[in-house]
């Protein structure tokens, strides 16, 4: 409806880039290929459909004139509150600006919402999300680990963190649970862990069970 001139897609990996730019390709069938462009590392062309990556965009926002794109989208909204992408939005006058995020509230006191003056168009939570099939069905279980005691924390080392974590019982202990609550058939998983020292520890006793 607003018949824009131009359009800027800002995200901060080029994975999301390149997603983006696919989508829109998909969409907006009846453009050109030439009518889309990526704004990242040496590869700096504004085109009718840009995709640009935060970093790359930031170092040439002096270049540019505020009113230089009619929309401009923002992946992964809920990093809007720092100060590259406060750069971005202060700088530009666009005719309209929309955030995309999966997870607007911030931990650290930052309000995207107020970034968008509390303009919502949609909001999708969870709930709604798999009642619509938008997302596989998954179950959650909140197991209590009493294996390691980490409530008295404040002080302590990441290293002594590692060290706490990294034990036979604990092990076991995760195999045991990972075991009592998976389905039957083939399984992939993933574990987070605290640092690369307990991933490699993770992963030898994984593998040695």
């Amino acid at each position: 409806k607003l018949n824009p001139r131009n359009v800027l897609f800002i995200a901060h990996r080029n994975e999301l880039l390149e997603s983006g730019m696919k989508t829109f390709k998909k969409i907006f069938n009846d453009q050109k290929d030439d009518e889309f462009a990526k704004y990242k590392g040496e590869q700096r062309i504004i085109k009718k459909y840009t995709f640009a990556s935060i970093k790359t965009l930031v170092k040439d926002i002096g270049k540019m004139e505020p009113e230089t794109f009619d929309i401009i989208i923002i992946d992964e909204f809920h990093h809007a509150t720092a100060s590259n992408y406060m750069k971005v939005i202060n700088h530009f006058s666009p005719r309209f600006l929309l955030g995309l995020t999966a997870t607007p509230e911030r931990t650290d006191g930052g309000d995207v919402y107020e970034l968008a003056e509390y303009n919502v168009i949609s909001d999708v939570r969870l709930k709604q999300a798999l009642e619509s099939e938008l997302l596989v069905p998954f179950q959650y279980y909140g197991i209590s680990d009493d294996t390691v005691d980490l409530a008295d924390r404040d002080g302590i080392s990441v290293e002594e963190i590692t060290k706490k974590l990294s034990t036979n019982k604990r092990v076991e202990f995760i195999i045991k649970k990972m075991n009592q609550f998976t389905l039957s058939g083939p399984m992939k998983a993933i574990g987070f862990c605290q640092n690369i020292v307990h991933a490699q520890y993770m992963n030898e006793e994984f593998k040695k069970r």
